[in-house]
């Protein structure tokens, strides 16, 4: 609601306010568009990006994902890869939009992404941890995941 009305929330919760900081600190100016919903012309997938933004400079995307950050033995999870692959098949979606199409999402003048991150929200520990993604390896592998996809069913005579 934040980034789509650019206004502070009534009753901010701790965790949005933490949220709203860490983002800051990490040099977010400007958030361009939230919850937008977007299809590849070619590949014929489609999905919703949590969140696309001007941090240093740079147009990035970012995928939200609330998680536990401990386990049962206190031990930290790791990220995991189908994060950064969903992240992948996003960013091969916007990189395929026309100029046109881009424009309208968040303005002229703006630039197509450089980079994407997976965000955690830790629910247990409230931390909040980015781990930034290689999107030409997170394409590849959401489009060979794709394509596994593609052939359920057809790969038994």
């Amino acid at each position: 609601h934040f980034i789509q009305k650019g206004k502070m929330p009534k009753d901010p919760s701790a965790l949005f306010l933490k949220w709203f900081a860490h983002f800051r600190e990490l040099g977010v100016v400007d958030w361009l568009a939230s919850e937008y919903i977007l299809y590849h012309p070619t590949h014929e997938y489609g999905g919703t990006v949590d969140a696309i933004a001007i941090m240093n400079d740079e147009v990035t995307v970012f995928d939200w994902k609330t998680a536990t950050e401990l386990d049962k033995d206190g031990d930290k999870y790791p990220p995991r890869p189908e994060h950064a692959a969903q992240v992948g098949g996003y960013f091969d979606a916007l990189l395929s939009q026309p100029k046109e199409w881009w424009e309208e999402a968040v303005g002229k003048g703006v630039e197509k992404p450089t980079k994407a991150y997976v965000v955690y929200l830790y629910r247990d520990t409230e931390n909040i941890e980015l781990k930034e993604v290689d999107l030409w390896k997170s394409i590849k592998a959401f489009r060979d995941c794709h394509s596994l996809y593609q052939l359920k069913g057809a790969l038994y005579a």
